[in-house]
Formats: structure tokens, sequence, C-alpha cells
């Protein structure tokens, strides 16, 4: 089977989830690790599996980053600069 014959697409999607939020839920994972962005996306709000899930650490580098006076690719650097770290919760939604 060549490359371009080959599917390479995740097994949630070749369930038929459509979306990232459903991408994320399907393993059900005991954590998460997003991005603030991505926490944020719509489809998290249409179904909202982060209720499932307690934010128990923030890693922000933003200031690290500002703190350099001269940087390369500075935009993407913040928009890179902060994760979140959740853990699913015990009980009937969480586990």
């Amino acid at each position: 089977m060549s490359c371009a014959q080959s599917d390479n697409k995740p097994a949630a999607v070749r369930r038929g989830g459509e979306n990232y939020a459903e991408l994320v839920a399907t393993p059900h994972p005991d954590r998460l690790v997003l991005w603030p962005v991505e926490a944020a996306r719509e489809d998290f709000h249409r179904r909202p599996m982060l209720d499932d899930y307690t934010l128990i650490k923030v890693w922000d580098a933003l200031p690290t980053v500002n703190a350099v006076l001269l940087l390369p690719d500075r935009p993407w650097l913040e928009f890179k600069a902060c994760l979140h770290l959740y853990r699913r919760k015990p009980g009937p939604g969480g586990s």
C-alpha cells in the first residue's frame, strides 16, 4: 500500500468522530493537556466533555517569553506559552 492509499486517520475519526472534542473524548483519558485555545473551541462547548474534568495545573511560560527582548517567532511562542492540565473527575461522568 502506498502512502497515498494508506488510511492515516486517527481511529476515532474512522469510527465517526467529527471534531476535536470527539477525538479527545473517545479514549476518555484520565488526564488531558490542552492549550487554552483548544479548551475554548466551540466543539468542546457543544459537547461539554470538559465538565468531566478538573483543571489541576497551568504551565505559563509567557513571562519568560516576554522577558526576551528580541525573539524570532514571538507570536508563535506566545501562542504556545501556556498549557492546561486536566484530570478526569471521579464519579458517573468522570469514571
